[in-house]
């Protein structure tokens, strides 16, 4: 029975992020949405810096404690970092500018084996 409400939680998570993130919209979403349910602004996860170039990612946006972050375009993984050593309010800095412009696919691993995709486009 203890084990019956994280499931529960995890199951919403999966729908939300799906709902939110399967576009392929290479935006940001606005601050105007918030997920209360799980206590999760999925809206303050992804932000970018000033000069455009720099994805920051917020750890305790997460508010669950992150095993990888990887970013690919394709079946081609151009990062990978294990971040599970990382305390959970890191805020997390991914320097754009040093790939090539085109379509990626960002992704958060929890450590209950949640998936947080972000599509994102580098110019």
């Amino acid at each position: 029975m203890k084990f019956v409400r994280p499931f529960i939680m995890a199951v919403l998570l999966v729908i939300h992020v799906v709902a939110t993130y399967g576009s392929t919209s290479p935006e940001i979403p606005s601050d105007s949405d918030h997920l209360s349910t799980l206590d999760i602004d999925f809206n303050k996860i992804f932000f970018h810096g000033g000069d455009g170039q720099t994805l920051f990612i917020d750890f305790e946006a997460v508010n669950i404690q992150l095993l990888t972050i990887s970013l690919s375009r394709g079946e081609t993984v151009f990062l990978e970092d294990q971040v599970a050593d990382l305390p959970l309010n890191t805020i997390y800095e991914l320097n754009l500018d040093i790939i090539r412009p085109g379509d990626y696919v960002l992704e958060l691993v929890t450590l209950d084996g949640i998936s947080i995709q972000k599509d994102i486009k580098v110019f």
